[in-house]
């Protein structure tokens, strides 16, 4: 995100849903937001929609997104934490894809140039209950 303090809003909307489609098995939450920075002439978007608790098996996922000036980016992730004391297992996987534009000096033509980064980032994790 862009330093707030530097950044002249003209225009910001947010909107944050929350809801369940079955009551006690699915908690949904759904956010959207967008900002329209004047000063850089430059929109900002971002989305996450969460769904909690999976068919009672205390697995949340959630997908999110974001776009700005810095780059994109996209992920998934799914969670199963230490939900109790007697919870013997836990785990979770993420996966994000970001891709970014990369400003740098050329040392041999001494101009700036402009490089395509295109990353992928995952982490999976699992952890045992030991009593």
């Amino acid at each position: 995100m862009a330093d707030q303090s530097s950044t002249l809003k003209v225009a910001e909307l947010y909107n944050n849903i929350e809801f369940s489609l079955f009551p006690n098995r699915w908690g949904q939450q759904f956010q959207q937001y967008a900002r329209y920075s004047r000063p850089k002439n430059a929109f900002d978007y971002s989305g996450y929609y969460n769904i909690s608790n999976l068919d009672n098996t205390f697995i949340s996922s959630g997908i999110s997104y974001q776009t700005d000036l810095n780059g994109t980016s996209a992920s998934i992730v799914f969670d199963r934490p230490f939900y109790s004391p007697l919870a013997r297992w836990a785990g979770g996987a993420q996966a994000t894809k970001a891709w970014r534009p990369y400003n740098y000096l050329d040392p041999v033509e001494l101009i700036y140039k402009d490089m395509s980064l295109d990353n992928f980032y995952y982490d999976i994790w699992a952890a045992k209950n030991i009593k």
